[in-house]
């Protein structure tokens, strides 16, 4: 899954269309250490909901008490940790892991001159952690006592930075030009490769070890770079806006296919090879999506827009690759980027949009949350079955139902975030906000949201005034004291499920099964398992169950007697997720029982596991359920 791109607001954004260049603006302040990022109070708050649905608020993290916060960004690990970056003023840069729960499991700070600012974050298997963005002057980039400097060449430069799972520094890197380059969303593939996409100006060598790697531009023209797991350069490529191109997000496929996507105006040629692909944006402003291979290759590029502004913020590829892309429009725009027309009109300042094209970049499917106030759609991704999660902010009130029905949701306050859930067709899913009350107050998800692999939901971004963050009945109020503060907020996903029970060994008149579930559960007792027969058998029962989290070992005995005997898993609502997405199944007894399945035997020689000692043979049951024989005849088959 990528990260979202940079903090770049709406008049920032054209003015880099329109080449006003108007350079970093910092103010740099004295402030004392209280001020300072990770010095400051930090705490999560944990609802503990004990039956929550999907979207259900579980907790918030905050950080932070004074204004000058430039963007917080984010990403879920397989385990379940949270990890947030950002910029105080510019002036410090941070990383934080969070666990599951929402506590704060280390915190890391860059230290230097000039200005440093996080713009994208991710995480491999391995748990290395990495960063970019863009700093000037000279920058620390190894939290720990020791030194990793890097000077910035010009105006601003691009880093990438790398820590392992503890925080530690392993290595960072920098490239730039005399003019500002930045780099504005990252992506790392299960090799610890990173793909940096961004923007740079004039002549940049792009390579960050002894060699050279140079790309030329006349305006703000776009990159994606590939780096290897140990930061060394493995290729570079021009997305070629002879007027400006700015990309903001990017993702890899399992194939590590690479997108892009952005915003560009004029005329721009996205083939980085000998050849030419050019595309002439309709308005002010169109959305791009850019695929290249592994390689760097071109693929495809598409583009969706009308007359005005389209931008595209943020791109999330399914299993079966379609490509996913949000972002915000202005007036009537196209989203079918071939010869079809799928026209949008935006009733406000901006709505949001949601698009869908297969992997070929064929038009899909394209849908837009109406309001007559200004939103703007900043991340996307998707689960396992092709659901699609955006979250930003709006004004006003928004129809976040894109069908024929309507899902109005009503700001409080000056600005509230949103998370949207669609359906892989398209259709609503569901839609959650949280906001303040004042008129002052806002909270503002312009960065970016995420899912780890149980499906729950995260986002973050910047909030001032009191919040509650809590979009369900209940209320989560979080004070940024002073100014502005980062928060980071977790929804349940799913209800947890049975992934597997699968029979381990016998000995004796015993066996043993492992139970796994696809997320941490509580209640696993024996009163959770039952036992079915046929046959002679008589005296079988569950002896123990050990284990905890998501994986569980059962003992049965076999008691006496030939014939079958399968393990089945109960659900009367009493094993629940540990972070509250609910009981087994969903709510209601039954519906997370594992009770049957289709039967192999040994004596037709199909899905056979050979056991221990005397003749039990064992009996694999599909989705996950086992039977035991006794004796060289099969007596019976489970229902």
């Amino acid at each position: 899954m990528g990260t979202k791109g940079s903090e770049t607001g709406f008049g920032e954004t054209v003015n880099r269309l329109l080449g006003w260049h108007t350079g970093p603006q910092h103010t740099r302040r004295n402030y004392s250490p209280v001020q300072i990022l990770l010095t400051v109070a930090c705490f999560g708050l944990y609802a503990g909901l004990t039956h929550a649905t999907e979207g259900d608020y579980l907790w918030t993290w905050q950080e932070g008490t004074s204004v000058g916060w430039t963007g917080s960004y984010l990403t879920a690990d397989s385990d379940g940790n949270v990890y947030a970056a950002g910029s105080f003023f510019a002036e410090e840069a941070t990383v934080c892991k969070l666990d599951s729960f929402g506590s704060l499991i280390w915190s890391k700070h860059f230290e230097g001159s000039g200005y440093c600012q996080i713009n994208a974050i991710a995480v491999e298997s391995s748990g290395n952690v990495y960063v970019t963005g863009k700093f000037s002057e000279t920058w620390d980039f190894d939290p720990s006592s020791g030194t990793a400097n890097l000077t910035a060449a010009g105006e601003g430069d691009i880093f990438v930075s790398k820590l392992d799972s503890s925080g530690n520094f392993v290595w960072a890197k920098s490239t730039g030009g005399d003019m500002p380059d930045e780099a504005n969303a990252m992506v790392v593939d299960s090799s610890g490769n990173a793909y940096i996409a961004g923007t740079f100006f004039n002549t940049v060598d792009f390579d960050p070890g002894p060699g050279t790697a140079y790309l030329a531009g006349v305006a703000y023209e776009g990159f994606v770079l590939k780096l290897d797991s140990s930061g060394g350069f493995v290729w570079v490529r021009h997305l070629d806006g002879n007027t400006s191109l700015v990309p903001h997000g990017i993702v890899v496929d399992s194939s590590r296919n690479v997108y892009t996507v952005g915003e560009f105006n004029g005329i721009a040629d996205f083939d980085p090879g000998p050849g030419t692909f050019s595309i002439s944006a309709t308005g002010l402003a169109d959305t791009f999506v850019s695929k290249l291979d592994s390689s760097g290759n071109f693929v495809w590029a598409k583009s969706m827009g009308g007359s005005w502004l389209t931008f595209g913020r943020s791109v999330a590829v399914d299993e079966n690759r379609n490509v996913c892309i949000a972002g915000f429009f202005q007036d009537t725009a196209d989203f079918d980027p071939g010869p079809g027309t799928f026209n949008m009109t935006a009733q406000g300042f901006t709505n949001i949009y949601v698009a869908k094209l297969n992997l070929m970049g064929d038009f899909v499917w394209a849908r837009q949350f109406v309001g007559a106030n200004q939103s703007e759609g900043s991340s996307v991704t998707v689960d396992s079955s092709g659901s699609v999660y955006t979250t930003g902010y709006f004004r006003g009130t928004v129809d976040f139902d894109p069908g024929l029905g309507a899902y109005n949701l009503t700001a409080t306050g000056h600005a509230n975030v949103f998370l949207s859930k669609l359906t892989s067709s398209g259709s609503f899913g569901w839609a959650k906000q949280f906001g303040g009350s004042g008129t002052s107050t806002g909270a503002y998800a312009h960065y970016s949201a995420a899912l780890n692999l149980d499906g729950y939901i995260y986002t973050t971004g910047v909030f001032n005034g009191t919040v509650d963050f809590d979009p369900g009945p209940g209320t989560a109020n979080l004070t940024a004291e002073g100014g502005e503060a980062v928060f980071v907020t977790k929804l349940a996903g799913p209800p947890p499920a049975v992934d597997l029970i699968q029979f381990e060994s016998a000995a004796g008149s015993t066996a043993t099964f492992t139970v796994t579930f696809d997320q941490c559960v509580s209640g696993v007792d024996i009163s959770s398992f039952a036992l079915s027969t046929t046959g002679a058998v008589s005296g079988a029962s569950v002896l123990t169950v050990d284990g905890s989290c998501d994986t569980y070992t059962v003992t049965v005995d076999a008691g006496t007697g030939a014939g079958t005997i399968r393990l089945d898993l109960l659900d009367d609502d009493s094993i629940s997720a540990i972070e509250g997405a609910g009981p087994l199944g969903g709510v209601g007894a039954g519906n997370g029982s594992t009770t049957s399945g289709q039967v192999f035997d040994t004596e037709t020689g199909e899905l056979v596991a050979p056991l221990q000692a005397w003749p039990i043979a064992v009996v694999l049951m599909a989705v996950g359920a086992f039977a035991l024989y006794r004796g060289r005849r099969r007596l019976g088959r489970p229902c």
